[in-house]
Parts: structure tokens; C-alpha cells; sequence
């Protein structure tokens, strides 16, 4: 009779598992309990499955869309996981042969490794603002555009690889770092709660965020002085799959102009649209453009001429017309007549057809072409073609090695 029981206990065990999400942890890296904490090495680190680099910074952001409205009401939604250069700046797109789609990284999750609940925490908290339809599309967006700069979590890095298992490691592990991130409750506790009338100081909302991270947190506000959006920074000691993050101080963000007001911030309940701001300079009547222009030519800082078609620099002859497209989450295409703008492999600004515009997300900052955090660059003087009035000299981003410029944008 005992050893019926214990078969019958053993049965209902495995059965309770069976029934549980499969658990990514015996391919995982070894890593030494001694390996230096990300962007704090002196020497370089050999193993980089052990250590995550270049982007030893990482940044856990968060939205509230409050109009329209994503999400639940009483939550911030994710927006990703970022893993920034330890200067702040930070590579996209780095490994095409992992990227995926949306139905593919449903498919690894629920089928693969049988964790529905994974991908319905997933679809209540990662939203897409193009609507629930696209929320896998958006998913698969953040993970090419992001995770496939992830050292720690190439295929490489596992003992036994199944396949898709670095892509469900990295959802299981951002959702499990977003719960241990309750914004909402975290300035909920300190009276901060979504109104329509009721707005807040920066002070306030810093404090209270400060006192649960440990750290400063990065938040910023949209053209409504509406808090909008989280950034909460961390290096980590070891793989990303042993999920040692170490609060750090946030950084300034050179990409983004959105700062928040020392005063009037304003907590929209989700759905609400709030008070809508006239742009205007002081002692002009008229709306000043905000915004990424959609055309203009590419001018150089403190040097005439300016760039042409095939994205160089160029002292005589007409502009180019260069078009700006806001892409769909966040970031913009730039286009010539000669096609779509990017990089070439010696890291040269081009614009040509085989140029893959969804690739390259340009930021336009106070009118300052960027790209990556970056908005300084170098002329490529190795690189120049043609002689006297019909040279032609193509622009790098500044390493800090040369005399550097900005590219800013003349609107027509």
C-alpha cells in the first residue's frame, strides 16, 4: 500500500511539472562568482557568454499611455530592455541571422517551451500603440532591434542550444525584471495616483521612485507635461540569464528632448486626453514646428557646402533633398533620391537602394542628425573621391580621435 502511494505521489509530481513552463537552466553558462560587475572591468573580460559587453549598461523602460489607452489601468507597460554602451550610447540590429518574428517568438514561447503564462503577461503588459493585433510584432522589433546585441545570450553561450531558447530567455527575463518594477505602485505609495487635475513636481515623482530603485531613475514627459515614460538603468554581474542586476544612477539620455517641467507634471488616467499646449516662441503669435522635419537639406557645422545624394559631403553644386521618416516605434528613416540612408562597412553615412531603411533609426534632435546616441561626426578624409571642386568626402561618427561636427538639418 505505502509503495502505491509513493508511486501515486511520484506520478502526480511529474504530472505537476509536466504542466509547468519548461525551465531554461541547465545550458546555461557557468560563470565565476568573482567576474567583474558589467562596465567596471580594468582588463578585458575573455569570456563575454560571462560578460555582458559592449552594452554592459542596461536599461529596463517602461510606458504609460494614457491616450490612447494601452495596458491595464493600474500599470506601466514595458517598452523593452536596452542594452546601452557603457557611455551611453548604443548599437541596433547587431545579428541578422537571430532575428525573428512575432510568430516566431510566439511559437517558441507557448509551443516550444509550453509557458502560456509567459506570453499572457507578455500580451497584457507589452503593448504595441498600433493595437493588440501587433503587440508580437512589436515584441519582435525590441528583440531584433536589442537583444541580438546581447553577448551573454548567443547561441554559443549554451551548453546544449535548443533552438529559440535565447529568445525565450530573454522575454521570460524582461518580464520577470518589469514585475519587479511596479512603477505605478511605487508612486502610489507615495500619493502620486493618476487625475485630471492634480499634477505633481519632478522633485515628487523622483523621490518616489528613488526610494524604491535605490538609485535615480530617468523618467520624461510628452508635449502635454505628461509623465510618459521610465527608464530604470542597471549593470549586471555575470550572464543575463543569472539575473544579477545592480541598480545604477540613471544617465542623461542625449537622444531624447523630452524632459519634464520642475512643476505641473501631470498623471492622465488612462483613456483621458488632458489639456492640449499651443508651441510658440515668446513674442511670436504663431506655433513653432515640433517634431522631426519631413524634408530638408544635411548641413555641416562650420563648413560650407553640404550633403548630397550619396550621403557625402560636398563644397559645390546643389543640396539634396533629404526626406525624414518617423518609423513605427520610434526612430526615423532618412531618404535620399539615391534611396534609403544608412551605413557602408567602413562605417560611412551612405544613401543607396540596397540600403535597408528599417535597419537604421536616425534620431533628429533641436535639428541635429544622430544616430545610436550619437550626434557627432568626423569627415572620412580617407574616403574622398574626385579632385578640387568635384570632391566628394564622406562622413563617419566621431571615435574622439578627429575634429568632430554636428549635421544639422535646413528645413526648405
Amino acid at each position: 500500500m505505502r509503495s502505491t502511494l509513493v508511486t501515486l505521489a511520484t506520478a502526480l509530481i511529474v504530472a505537476a511539472a509536466l504542466e509547468e513552463p519548461q525551465q531554461v537552466l541547465s545550458s546555461a553558462p557557468q560563470c565565476p562568482i568573482d567576474i567583474p560587475i558589467s562596465c567596471t572591468n580594468s582588463t578585458p573580460i575573455v569570456n563575454s557568454c560571462c560578460f555582458e559587453s559592449p552594452g554592459g549598461m542596461l536599461l529596463q523602460t517602461q510606458f504609460w499611455n494614457y491616450n490612447p489607452a494601452f495596458g491595464p489601468d493600474d500599470e506601466f507597460t514595458i517598452h523593452g530592455l536596452w542594452p546601452d554602451r557603457c557611455d551611453g550610447t548604443y548599437d541596433q540590429f547587431c545579428r541578422s541571422e537571430l532575428q525573428v518574428s512575432g510568430r516566431q517568438i510566439k511559437d517558441i514561447v507557448v509551443n516550444k517551451f509550453k509557458d502560456q503564462k509567459l506570453y499572457d503577461g507578455l500580451k497584457t503588459t507589452w503593448k504595441s500603440n498600433k493595437g493588440d493585433d501587433d503587440d508580437i510584432n512589436f515584441w519582435a522589433y525590441e528583440f531584433n532591434k536589442h537583444a541580438t546585441c546581447l553577448s551573454t545570450i548567443l547561441p554559443t553561450c549554451y551548453g546544449a542550444f535548443k533552438d529559440g531558447e535565447n529568445v525565450y530567455d530573454y522575454f521570460s527575463v524582461v518580464y520577470e525584471l518589469f514585475e519587479n518594477l511596479p512603477t505605478y505602485k511605487w508612486l502610489g505609495d507615495a500619493g502620486i495616483v493618476p487625475s485630471n487635475t492634480q499634477t505633481y513636481t519632478k522633485k515628487q515623482i523622483a523621490d518616489a521612485l528613488s526610494s524604491k530603485f535605490g538609485e535615480e531613475v530617468y523618467f520624461n514627459c510628452d508635449h502635454n507635461h505628461a509623465i510618459n515614460e521610465i527608464h530604470y538603468f542597471h549593470h549586471i554581474r555575470g550572464s543575463l540569464l543569472q539575473r544579477n542586476f545592480i541598480p545604477l544612477p540613471a544617465k542623461p539620455i542625449t537622444h531624447d528632448n523630452k524632459a519634464c517641467p520642475n512643476e505641473g507634471i501631470k498623471f492622465p488616467p488612462k483613456g483621458s486626453r488632458g489639456p492640449q499646449p499651443t508651441h510658440t516662441r515668446p513674442g511670436e503669435p504663431g506655433p513653432v514646428p515640433t517634431g522631426t522635419p519631413s524634408a530638408g537639406y544635411i548641413r555641416l557645422e562650420d563648413h560650407a557646402g553640404c550633403l548630397i545624394s550619396n550621403g557625402h559631403w560636398f563644397t559645390s553644386g546643389t543640396c539634396a533633398t533629404y526626406h525624414f521618416i518617423d518609423l513605427q516605434y520610434g526612430g526615423t528613416s532618412i531618404k535620399s533620391t539615391k534611396g534609403y540612408c544608412g551605413f557602408d562597412d567602413k562605417g560611412q553615412f551612405t544613401c543607396n537602394r540596397s540600403i535597408d531603411g528599417s535597419k537604421f533609426h536616425f534620431s533628429v534632435k533641436e535639428g541635429n542628425v544622430g544616430y545610436g546616441g550619437k550626434f557627432d561626426w568626423c569627415l572620412n578624409k580617407k574616403g574622398s573621391t574626385g579632385e578640387g571642386p568635384y570632391k566628394q568626402t564622406p562622413v563617419i561618427l566621431a571615435d574622439g580621435k578627429c575634429e568632430s561636427f554636428k549635421l544639422y538639418v535646413e528645413t526648405r
